[in-house]
């Protein structure tokens, strides 16, 4: 009977497990779409690429996707639960790094 119980058991029971199918799951819905990418890109030439990569719908896109990602951070600097703007010197270094750029606009 000590035999049997002596096989220690995890924590979390099923954690291998469930841990390899997120793993698989994950590189499949990550993996694939990268994978068809670089292949249809393989596929083009360099003047068609440069066409698709700078085409109104893919400037449009990035210009959403980098304004999001600058709004977000701003949000979370000024507002997060351990903002940047928390700390006095933080804020003193930010105000010296503005006014050191304002003279460049």
């Amino acid at each position: 009977m000590a035999t049997a119980l002596s096989r220690s058991r995890g924590v979390l029971p099923g954690f291998g497990l469930t841990l390899g199918i997120t793993l698989f799951y994950t590189a499949i819905i990550i993996a694939l779409p990268i994978f068809a990418l670089v292949l249809k890109s393989a596929s083009l030439g360099p003047a068609e690429f440069w066409a698709i990569v700078t085409s109104r719908r893919a400037v449009a896109t990035y210009q959403v996707t980098l304004g999001a990602a600058a709004g977000a951070t701003v949000f979370n600097a000024v507002f997060g639960k351990d903002a940047y703007l928390n700390s006095n010197w933080n804020r003193l270094d930010f105000t010296i790094v503005t006014i050191a750029w304002m003279t460049y606009i």
